[in-house]
């Protein structure tokens, strides 16, 4: 957890204890903790800057993420299309993202998606988390 939140950026402080989890460590640090995270109330969080040279490359420069959409419940098998598309599965459907636009439905019934790219002539590549054949659509 401490890595993904440094890989993106985010104000964060770490504690590691000897005692495994258990209550010890909990009671020795918590009120340094509560002094960590209050620190700056009643601000709003602030949204980090990620030293990782690839966010660097792929994210525009003052501008915020955005909500692509709410719609998802277990989104996998995230994708670019070579148009552009943002492309996920979501249970037993794969769909295609496209901004300013209404997510479109683009393989239905599909297997539990773990992975999906593009080849060459540019046709989806799905991989199944519960078969042994890679799904093309």
């Amino acid at each position: 957890m401490e890595t993904a939140l440094a890989y993106a950026g985010y104000d964060l402080a770490h504690a590691w204890g000897t005692h495994g989890h258990d209550f010890s460590v909990m009671r020795a640090i918590l009120p340094d903790v509560l002094r960590w995270i209050w620190r700056d109330w009643p601000a709003p969080v602030r949204a980090g800057i990620s030293g990782n040279s690839t966010l660097k490359e792929i994210l525009v420069s003052n501008q915020s993420w955005q909500l692509v959409s709410d719609q998802f419940k277990a989104s996998s098998g995230l994708a670019t299309s070579p148009e552009g598309d943002l492309v996920i599965a979501d249970g037993s459907t794969v769909y295609r993202l496209r901004a300013g636009r209404p997510p479109i439905a683009s393989f239905v019934n599909a297997p539990v998606i773990r992975g999906q790219a593009f080849d060459k002539d540019r046709n989806s590549l799905c991989h199944s988390a519960f078969s042994e054949k890679d799904h093309y659509y």
